[in-house]
Order: structure tokens, then C-alpha cells, then sequence
């Protein structure tokens, strides 16, 4: 069997992920199924029921984004803080910009420095990082250096998917919370699914491995190309580059690559195959 994927595959599965999860007709009282809606004379922002399309909190906010845990961070007078589903203010407005929790953590920036605050806006990790990514619950990665500007092009960039802007050489360290102890240092990071590991790779070195938040490795790094969290699943491969000894001409004309796919929990779920890849289009050979 032959399967073709193409890179516009993965925006027509987000486009139709939407597009089952609205226009059910059904009202979810959970905030995280709410989305945020602008608009007026002074386009303002407020939630409404992602199924119903009922409103949940008036417009009021210069800025809204998505709930996570309960709270949403929302801009007010230039700042960010943190609202709950009853439009409360929990963590007052005191922040240039704010992502999401994740078991009970999030990142905010103040100035050009970034920190983590707990869900009561107590500082766990001082603003003092270009980055600081809740990891686990109990550990953070950061990167030196001073935080991304607070827009670009017209959209808020910290709101933009965790590692979209960094640069190829980017090098965080691995922080356990509690204690301040740097667990690892210059690491290259990859996005896997933070509340549990990360792709990771030491320094010198080009394999990636899962890593967990104590700073031990649950799969050992030895993944030439890894993949982002999907559905619970992602791709993991070894690469052998074109030429390769063994390969025949008429296959050293693109890389051949074993690949497999694991699960949140880095466990085999398919075990790696050979196929080829040739540009931007994947084929793979079952």
C-alpha cells in the first residue's frame, strides 16, 4: 500500500477538526469550548458558546484569549490578567503579555523579560528569560535573552504556537521549580507536548529524545527528524541520506528514512518502516 501526504494534508485536518467541533447546536458549559468574539464600535472582545454561538461574557476586553484551566488571559488598559468563567478578574491586570496554564502554570511577560506565575499570579520564576515554558508541574524551560515583541504584523506573536518564532539555534535549560537547580543546559528543543515531554537534543548532538521534567530521558536521543504531538500520536525517523552505502543509483536519488509513530506516552505504536521522501511530498511504502 502506498500512502501520499503532502504538507497541505495537516491544514485540512485542522480545518475539518474545526469544523466538527462547531455549529452542533448543543451549549457547553465548559469556558475551554468557548471562543473569543470581537466587535462593536469599539471592538471589544467577550466569549461566546463555540456550539450555540450564545453569548457567556460581554465584550469588555481590548484583548481575549482562549480559557485553559479555568482561566483566560484577557487585555484591559494595556495589560493582561486572568478572568474566570464568571468574568471575574482572579489576577489583576500587571502583565505586557500572558499565555494559557498548564497544570497550574503560565507564562507572562513583563517589559521585555519573561516569567511563570501560579494561578493565584505569584511569581514560581522571576521575569528574568527571553522564554519560560511551563513544563510538567514542576519545571519550567527557558531561554536567555530578552522576550519577543508584543506584536507583529497586527497579531499578538506570544499567542502565536509555542516554538513558532525561535531561531534554529535556540538554547534552553531545563529549570526544576521548586529548588531553582539547572537540570540541563543548551539543549535544543522541539514541541512534543509539554505537560509531559519534550524532543530534546544535548549539545553537539542532532538526535532528538523525549524528555521528561525531572531531566530524565524517556526515549534516549536517537531521532534524526521528530514530530509534534497529533491526535496523540507523532513521527519519529532515522534519515539516511542520499547515497548512502547499500542504496542502489536509482534509490539514492532522495534520502531513505526509517519511521515509526509513539504515543504521548513515548511508547511504539508503529514500528519504523522504510520509506522515501522526496521534497516536500512523503512516500510511504507498507
Amino acid at each position: 500500500m502506498r500512502v501520499v501526504t503532502r504538507q497541505f494534508m495537516f491544514v485540512a485536518v485542522a480545518w475539518v477538526c474545526l469544523l466538527c467541533s462547531v455549529g452542533t447546536g448543543v451549549a457547553d458549559p465548559r469556558p475551554e469550548r468557548w471562543v473569543e468574539r470581537c466587535g462593536g464600535v469599539y471592538a471589544l472582545c467577550g466569549y461566546i458558546d463555540r456550539a450555540t454561538l450564545e453569548p457567556r461574557i460581554d465584550r469588555k476586553f481590548e484583548v481575549a484569549l482562549p480559557f485553559s484551566e479555568g482561566l483566560a488571559a484577557v487585555r484591559s488598559e494595556g495589560k493582561f490578567g486572568y478572568i474566570n468563567s464568571s468574568a471575574e478578574m482572579v489576577i489583576a491586570p500587571a502583565f505586557d503579555l500572558a499565555r494559557g496554564f498548564r497544570k497550574g502554570h503560565a507564562e507572562v511577560v513583563v517589559g521585555d523579560k519573561a516569567g511563570i506565575v501560579d494561578r493565584t499570579g505569584k511569581f514560581l520564576l522571576s521575569p528574568n528569560y527571553a522564554r519560560a515554558i511551563p513544563f510538567g508541574a514542576g519545571a519550567a524551560l527557558v531561554r536567555r535573552g530578552k522576550a519577543v515583541a508584543s506584536d507583529a504584523y497586527g497579531l499578538l506573536r506570544f499567542t502565536a504556537q509555542e516554538l513558532f518564532f525561535q531561531g534554529e539555534d535556540s538554547r534552553y535549560l531545563l529549570i526544576d521549580l521548586p529548588s531553582g537547580k539547572i537540570l540541563k543546559d543548551e539543549l535544543a528543543i522541539k514541541e512534543f507536548e509539554f505537560g509531559t515531554f519534550v524532543w530534546a537534543a544535548q549539545p553537539g548532538d542532532k538526535r532528538y529524545g523525549l524528555l521528561a521534567p525531572d531531566g530524565t530521558w524517556k526515549i534516549e536521543p536517537r531521532f534524526e527528524t521528530v514530530g509534534k504531538l497529533h491526535g496523540g500520536r507523532a513521527i519519529v525517523c532515522y534519515v539516511r541520506p542520499a547515497g548512502h552505502k547499500g542504496q542502489s543509483s536509482q534509490r539514492g536519488r532522495a534520502d531513505t528514512a526509517q519511521c515509526g509513530v509513539i504515543d504521548r506516552d513515548g511508547q511504539t505504536i508503529l514500528a519504523p518502516q522504510q520509506f522515501r521522501i522526496h521534497g516536500i511530498e512523503t512516500v510511504f511504502t507498507l
